[in-house]
């Protein structure tokens, strides 16, 4: 009945006539709102949109008590709400041409006759926003510019008014890719956040170093394109639509936060700098994105030379046909191998990241390597733990009962104890340990020291525990400034 208590109002006194309405907005409108599409107004002649020319695309916009909020345009508080229903020729303030207007709202996905109309009044303004008759999408014309509204997807407990557009503008989106991304509020997220990330890299390191990452970026970019199927034109059918959707949902959550993470970290007088390299492969169809460390400065060449040979820079995981040996894999099944790194120190002191290989062969399940490695800045070399420890002290049986202790509290109640054996050969691999400024952290793989699905295991031990042990001059030790002088 609420449709007839609507339309007998309008038929008794205009909508601009009324002087009261309710602060709350009806539940069809109520929540966030994604502007999706814009198109210039039919009355403003037949042209397309340029760049900037639809300044409210990608926007979120939330109804809600007595507030609309989102771009600066649409903003509203106090917000009154008041419903009627419109025509075709009285919609846009009746700005459609009489004679067109009815074959305009049909093609707009419109209902001829009663049009449902959320009118918002913010003291002196007053916003239209149409529902269309799928109760799918908010039309409303703003500078002669006609922006279409639709709910965003799940899972967007995360999302909040203002803009959540991708890294490019909307308006001129050129192909499937661009298209699918701009209609997808999670997907455009992911984009800005490649986006955000390149522009901050770009700032912050040596141009050598970026031109890798970027150049890793578009050729993922392109393998993305290859691998969706996504063409220049979105495919007009639904299924054909949705897999090219997931494909390309799939593909930028991967990348996505791997671009986001990447930063410069100074290293005394030097900068250790990520960068990137990407490459594909066919039969099976596999791919490879790696990002390692590399040093700008003057004392760089002896540790890019060291992570080079460590971590093999002049050969690719997926050229391995023993490993990559699926020569049918499942449609739509693409095997890969990433790389990236954590660092948990870089100083003028000690450099200490960890690096994380994970690879999927296209059969069975992931496999994860992780190796550690230590440089001592001013000898330019591998920290070694006898540059840590004293020789005169038994720093070995030390940590090994520390670690036993602490892991025997960490394992489940079901699980016996470790063997101090096994605690003790973890302890002595100099890949085990990782060196913070104020710690040293030691890394159980699964395996190690209890069972392989037990998983993995952390133990931190300070080095004020390690006093005892460590030798005056450890590199690890951060010189204090009266130590200094």
């Amino acid at each position: 009945m609420r449709w007839l208590v609507a339309l007998l109002a309008l038929l008794i006194v205009p909508a601009y006539a009324v002087a009261t309405g309710d602060p709350s907005p009806d539940p069809s409108y109520r929540g966030l709102w994604y502007v999706v599409a814009a198109t210039p107004a039919p009355w403003s002649g037949a042209h397309a949109l340029k760049a900037g020319e639809a300044p409210l695309l990608s926007y979120l916009v939330s109804f809600d008590d007595g507030a609309v909020r989102g771009p600066a345009a649409l903003a509203c508080e106090p917000a009154l709400y008041h419903f009627f229903f419109a025509t075709p020729v009285t919609m846009f303030d009746g700005r459609l041409d009489k004679a067109k207007s009815d074959a305009w709202a049909k093609a707009t996905g419109f209902a001829p006759n009663h049009i449902e109309t959320q009118v918002v009044t913010c003291g002196g303004s007053e916003f239209d926003y149409y529902l269309t008759d799928n109760r799918a999408d908010l039309v409303i014309a703003v500078d002669d510019v006609i922006y279409r509204m639709r709910r965003p997807d799940s899972g967007g407990s995360d999302l909040k008014p203002g803009f959540a557009g991708p890294s490019f503008d909307c308006v001129i989106a050129s192909n499937a890719v661009e298209r699918i991304v701009c209609a997808d509020v999670h997907l455009a997220g992911a984009d800005r956040a490649i986006g955000d990330g390149l522009k901050r890299l770009k700032a912050s390191e040596t141009p050598d170093s970026f031109a890798t990452v970027s150049a890793a970026q578009r050729a993922w970019y392109r393998y993305a394109l290859r691998r969706c199927d996504a063409g220049d034109a979105l495919p007009t059918d639904q299924e054909a639509l949705g897999t090219m959707h997931d494909c390309l949902s799939d593909a930028y959550r991967d990348q996505a936060p791997v671009i986001a993470s990447l930063v410069v970290l100074h290293a005394g007088a030097n900068n250790l700098e990520p960068r990137a390299r990407f490459a594909t492969r066919a039969d099976p169809p596999r791919f490879q994105m790696d990002v390692y460390p590399w040093l700008a400065g003057a004392s760089a060449g002896p540790f890019n030379a060291y992570v080079a040979q460590r971590l093999g820079l002049d050969r690719w995981t997926v050229d391995d046909r023993t490993y990559f040996s699926v020569s049918d894999p499942p449609p739509g099944l693409s095997a890969w191998a990433r790389r990236e790194y954590k660092a948990a120190r870089a100083d003028g002191r000690v450099i200490s990241f960890r690096v994380f290989a994970t690879s999927f062969s296209g059969a069975g399940h992931e496999s994860l390597d992780e190796r550690t490695i230590n440089w001592d800045m001013a000898k330019k070399k591998p920290l070694a733990l006898a540059d840590l420890f004293r020789a005169d002290r038994d720093w070995q049986k030390f940590v090994t009962d520390f670690c036993v202790a602490e892991l025997t509290h960490q394992f489940d109640s079901d699980v016996d104890p470790p063997a101090p054996a096994a605690v003790a050969r973890v302890v002595t691999t100099p890949d085990s340990w990782l060196f913070y400024g104020d710690k040293g952290s030691l890394r159980f793989s699964p395996g190690t020291v209890a069972s392989y699905g037990a998983g993995d295991f952390d133990v931190d031990i300070s080095y004020a525990a390690l006093t005892e042990y460590l030798r005056p001059d450890a590199a690890v030790l951060v010189v204090k400034p009266e130590q200094a002088k």
